[in-house]
């Protein structure tokens, strides 16, 4: 029951297996990346390599900032594999022995 300013998770990761992603979003930044899985080539989010967005600005995600945001989009990448290699993204959560 207490408040915080503070958000809870550093980031939020969601995987789509319809079209085979995975998109991780910290702060208004969104990364998508592709799933291993492969990708739909009849949806947008049919990619090739990885895709940033800035939500605050760019609400239906109309331009790709990976060249622009090299530096975020490393950041946001390693993130998403320390999540991966750890099995989860929720803090203070401890998998059992």
């Amino acid at each position: 029951g207490e408040s915080s300013d503070e958000p809870l998770r550093e980031a939020t990761v969601c995987v789509s297996q319809f079209v085979a992603t995975i998109s991780i979003r910290q702060g208004p930044l969104k990364l998508l990346v592709k799933g291993k899985k492969g990708t739909s080539s009849e949806s947008k989010y049919g990619i090739d390599g990885p895709e940033l967005y800035n939500l605050a600005d760019d609400l239906t995600e109309q331009t790709n900032l990976v060249e622009r945001h090299p530096d975020k989009v490393e950041e946001l990448t390693k993130l998403l594999e320390r999540y991966r290699l750890q099995g989860h993204s929720r803090p203070g959560w401890r998998s059992a022995p």
